[in-house]
């Protein structure tokens, strides 16, 4: 089990600090005064979405995915719960004698995580460099 799964670290959370890591390629421009990946997905999520949204969010669900298949099992089950399908399986897995083990489905997983928490963090995330870029809109 890699170390990163010892602390209380969340998938979201490893995908936002890659994000931030990555400062190449920038669709913004040099003179955008964002400085990575991840201030360019905020301010598209606070403002407007590029033509280049939908390389972001493949690019995104990539990453989520990776980290997702480097979680321990029970943990990903746990993130799985919290899922449409996830809370139905429990719901029905509560009135059956003998439930079923858990069929978890990766894409409806990484769409959840990225939906619900990368993508929800990034319509609040705030930092100087954000907040210029959005006021010269």
């Amino acid at each position: 089990m890699p170390s990163q799964w010892s602390q209380d670290i969340c998938v979201d959370s490893l995908t936002i600090k890659e994000l931030e890591g990555r400062t190449e390629g920038l669709s913004s421009g040099d003179d955008s005064g964002l400085k990575n990946i991840w201030d360019e997905v905020c301010v598209q999520v606070q403002h407007d979405q590029s033509l280049l949204w939908d390389y972001y969010v493949e690019d995104i669900s990539i990453i989520i995915a990776e980290h997702l298949n480097e979680a321990p099992e029970f943990l990903q089950e746990a993130m799985w719960l919290q899922t449409e399908a996830g809370s139905d399986w429990a719901c029905d897995s509560d009135d059956s004698d003998e439930p079923e083990d858990p069929s978890i489905c990766k894409n409806e997983l990484v769409n959840f995580i990225l939906n619900e928490y990368v993508l929800t963090k990034a319509g609040e995330w705030k930092n100087k460099d954000i907040r210029n870029y959005l006021n010269r809109r």
